[in-house]
């Protein structure tokens, strides 16, 4: 009888040391994540791809996401 209630105690000494430990690792995980940035896309003018605006050329109010595609633009 002895013996069943010191396992018993043992069970739930570990199993609290377990839990505090995967909470604390948890808490550090969390608050060590780079926050996320958002960003506007545009579309391709030629392609209709979407791509980030700071990536896009530019020209005549239209973007595009390569120079080759702002020629065939041209081109038409």
């Amino acid at each position: 009888m002895f013996s069943r209630l010191l396992w018993l105690v043992f069970i739930v000494v570990v199993g609290g040391m377990l839990w505090f430990r995967i909470k604390r690792f948890m808490r550090k995980h969390k608050s060590s994540q780079a926050p996320m940035t958002t960003f506007q896309t545009v579309r391709c003018a030629h392609c209709g791809i979407h791509l980030p605006e700071q990536e896009a050329l530019r020209e005549d109010g239209n973007s595009f996401c390569c120079v080759a595609h702002q020629k065939a633009f041209k081109a038409r």
